[in-house]
């Protein structure tokens, strides 16, 4: 996915809210990447859950956007990301396994009856 610079004149430089409205608009519109609500994470330990799937998600520790712009760096990695309340976008990613309430929930399933 290519990105276009913001346009602007030479000795011109974006705002912050200018960069952030880019930022999404990259966001909802790259096919990779998924948009989630804030409320539907919930917090267990240092992890966060999606409440629905029970998918653990992380603090993607990568940068996304190269500094000061709207030019994408992250462009081939499945991102989760949210809009926190003050409106930044917060990135995460999936980890490869499932919460222990999961795990146990299929463990209760497997046992004969």
């Amino acid at each position: 996915m290519r990105t276009t610079s913001l346009p602007r004149r030479s000795d011109e430089r974006p705002t912050a809210g200018v960069i952030r409205e880019r930022r999404i608009e990259i966001a909802r519109r790259h096919p990779d990447w998924t948009e989630i609500r804030e409320t539907e994470l919930v917090r267990r330990g240092r992890y966060l859950v999606l409440a629905e799937t029970d998918e653990i998600l992380v603090a993607h520790r990568g940068a996304v956007f190269q500094t000061g712009s709207a030019t994408l760096i992250a462009e081939r990695f499945p991102i989760v990301w949210y809009l926190d309340r003050d409106g930044d976008l917060v990135y995460l990613e999936r980890v490869r396994r499932c919460s222990r309430r999961r795990q146990h929930g299929a463990a209760g399933r497997a046992s004969p009856g």
